[in-house]
C-alpha cells in the first residue's frame, strides 16, 4: 500500500468511526426517552416483575417464573429485564437502555467480523451503516422486548464460533465462547437457525483442523450447541416442539406461510430473497459458490488464511441459517416473514452477508490498486454518512399525552374508570413506574381502575356494557372501535393527542369516553 494511501486509510478509519459514533449517540438521545411504550413492551415489563398487584413494586421470583411461562421466549431476557429494573430503576430511559446495550453488541460484533475477514475499519463501519438503513434495526434497538436480543445473537454467536476456530489459544477461545453462547443462545426461539449455522462452522472447522484434540473439541461443542436451546425449553417450558405450529401464534394464523393464499405465500418468499433488503444475502449465497467453482476463491475443504476462512465461515452460517429458516417457514412450523420481529434473525444473516461481500472485495487482487482503494474508501464514507443520518433523524412513534385523560379519570371522575386491556399495561407503567405521572399515582392505586376487554382488547360488547354501567369513564385504545357504535347523548368522546406529529397515531388515536 502506498504511503499516501495509508494516510488516507487512517484518516478514513477515524472519520468513519466518528460519523458512526455521532449517529449512534444522537439516535440514543432522541430515542432512549421515547414515550411510545406499547402494550407488548409494557406486558413484557410487568411479566418480568411477576405482574405485581397495583401499588406493589414487584412480585416474587416465583410469581415472575409463573408469569414467564406464558411467553414463547426462553425467558432469560425477561429475567435480565427484572434485575435491570429493580437494580437500576424503572424510568423509561433506563428501561430502554437495556435493549440499546444489545444493539451496541450487534454493532460491535459486525465490526469485529469485518476485521476478521481483513476489511479496513472504514469498510466495517460502512457494513454496519448499510444495516442501519433498513427499518428493523433502528426500530427494535430501543424496544423493551427480546427481539433485539435475537438480532444481537444472530451476529454475536457466529462471531464467537469463528473466533474459537482461529484462536491461537483454545483455552482463551473457550473462556469467551462458553459464557457468551450460554447467554445469547437463551434469549430468543428465533436463534435456532443461527445456532445451526454456528454448529455448521464448528463442524467444517473440525474437518480442516489437523490437531486431533481440536477436531474432537469442535465436533463436541457443535453437538452440545444444537442441543442447548431444546434443553432450555425442556427445563423452563416443557416440550420445545409445542412452540412449532402450536398455539403460540394462534391469534395470528395468517403469519404462517401454509395458511396464506398462494399468491401471498409466493410474494412472501420472493421478499425474503429478492427484496432490496434481502438482496445482499441472495448475492452472497450465489456468488461465493460461483467463485469456488471458478477456482477464484479457496473452498471450504482447503487450507486458507484467517480472512478467507472468515468469509467461508460466514457463508456457512448464512446458508444453513437461511435454509433452516426457510424450511421452518415453508413447512409451517414458525413464521418466516422478513421485516417482522418473528424473523428478526434474518436481518443478522443479511448483515453477515454484507460483511462477507465486503470481504470478497477487499481480498480481491484488484483492491491492491490505489484507485480501487480510494473508490471503496469514498463509497464507504458516503454509506457511513447515510447510515448515521438515518439514525440522527430516526424517532420511534412518539406515544400519547395521557395527562388530560388521567386528570379526567382519576381526579375529575368520582364514579371510577375502566381501561381497555390493550392499553392498561402501558398506562399502568406510566403511572406507577415511570416517575412522570406521580401526581396521579395515589389516585390510580386507591381507585382500583377496572380492566375492560378479555383476551386482547375491548370490543363493542365492552363499550355497550360501559354505557349500561355506572362507571364514569372508559379508555379505549382505538377510536375505530366506535365506528359502528351509537354514542348516547350523555357520553362525551375525548381524543388522546400524541406527543409528536405522528400521522398514524392521529388517524386512529385512543379515546376516552366520559359520562357527563
Amino acid at each position: 500500500m502506498a504511503p499516501n494511501t495509508r494516510k488516507f486509510t487512517r484518516a478514513a478509519n477515524i472519520l468513519a468511526s466518528l460519523i458512526l459514533f455521532v449517529g449512534i449517540v444522537v439516535y440514543a438521545i432522541n430515542n432512549l426517552g421515547n414515550r411510545y411504550f406499547w402494550s407488548d413492551e409494557a406486558s413484557s415489563f410487568l411479566t418480568s416483575l411477576g405482574f405485581p398487584r397495583v401499588g406493589q413494586v414487584s412480585g416474587t421470583l416465583a410469581e415472575s417464573w409463573a408469569a414467564n411461562q406464558s411467553h414463547v421466549e426462553p425467558g432469560l431476557f425477561n429475567w435480565l429485564e427484572r434485575f435491570w429494573a429493580l437494580g437500576l430503576g424503572t424510568e423509561i430511559s433506563i428501561m430502554r437502555a437495556l435493549p440499546f446495550v444489545f444493539f451496541l453488541a450487534y454493532v460491535v460484533s459486525l465490526l469485529l467480523l469485518a476485521r476478521i475477514i481483513g476489511a479496513p475499519w472504514f469498510v466495517g463501519c460502512a457494513a454496519v451503516s448499510v444495516m442501519l438503513l433498513e427499518n428493523i434495526t433502528p426500530y427494535y434497538a430501543v424496544e423493551l422486548r427480546p427481539s433485539i436480543a435475537g438480532l444481537a445473537a444472530s451476529v454475536v454467536l457466529p462471531l464467537i464460533a469463528i473466533w474459537l476456530t482461529i484462536s491461537k489459544s483454545t483455552a482463551r477461545g473457550l473462556l469467551a465462547f462458553i459464557p457468551i453462547f450460554l447467554i445469547f443462545a437463551s434469549m430468543q426461539y428465533t436463534t435456532f437457525p443461527i445456532i445451526i449455522g454456528l454448529a455448521g462452522v464448528l463442524l467444517v472447522a473440525s474437518f480442516r483442523e489437523s490437531e486431533r484434540r481440536k477436531k474432537i473439541l469442535f465436533r463436541g461443542i457443535a453437538v452440545v450447541s444444537l442441543l442447548w436451546l431444546p434443553l432450555v425449553y425442556v427445563l423452563l417450558k416443557g416440550n420445545p416442539f409445542d412452540l412449532a405450529g402450536g398455539d403460540s401464534f394462534a391469534n395470528i394464523p395468517e403469519v404462517y406461510i401454509p395458511n396464506m393464499p398462494l399468491d401471498e405465500a409466493l410474494r412472501t418468499i420472493f421478499t425474503n430473497f429478492f427484496s432490496f433488503t434481502a438482496l445482499p444475502r441472495t448475492l452472497f449465497l450465489l456468488l461465493l459458490p460461483i467463485l469456488w467453482i471458478a477456482k477464484k476463491y479457496p473452498r471450504l475443504t482447503r487450507e486458507s488464511n484467517k480472512g478467507e476462512w472468515g468469509v467461508n465461515a460466514l457463508w456457512v452460517v448464512v446458508f444453513l441459517g437461511t435454509a433452516s429458516s426457510a424450511a421452518a417457514g415453508i413447512l409451517g412450523f414458525l413464521p418466516w416473514i422478513l421485516g417482522t420481529r418473528w424473523s428478526i434473525t434474518e436481518i443478522g444473516l443479511i448483515a453477515m452477508s454484507v460483511v462477507g461481500l465486503a470481504g470478497l472485495v477487499v481480498q480481491s487482487r484488484y483492491f491492491a490498486k490505489p484507485s480501487i482503494q480510494i473508490t471503496v474508501l469514498v463509497l464507504s464514507l458516503l454509506v457511513c454518512v447515510a447510515g448515521a443520518y438515518r439514525l440522527t433523524v430516526y424517532e420511534r412513534t412518539p406515544g400519547f399525552d395521557w395527562n388530560a385523560a388521567l386528570t379526567t379519570m382519576l381526579v375529575g371522575q368520582p364514579n371510577g374508570a375502566q381501561v381497555d386491556l390493550w392499553t392498561y399495561p402501558e398506562l399502568r407503567y406510566w403511572v406507577e413506574y415511570s416517575g412522570q405521572y406521580d401526581e396521579f399515582r395515589e389516585a390510580w392505586v386507591n381507585q382500583g381502575v377496572e380492566i375492560a376487554g378479555a383476551d386482547n382488547k375491548a370490543d363493542s360488547d365492552d363499550i355497550e356494557a360501559f354505557f349500561a354501567s355506572n362507571s364514569g369513564a372508559l379508555l379505549l385504545r382505538s377510536e375505530s372501535l366506535l365506528a359502528d357504535i351509537e354514542i348516547p347523548d350523555n357520553i362525551r368522546v375525548d381524543r388522546i393527542e400524541s406527543w409528536g406529529n405522528d400521522t398514524m397515531a392521529a388517524s386512529d388515536p385512543p379515546v376516552l369516553l366520559v359520562r357527563e
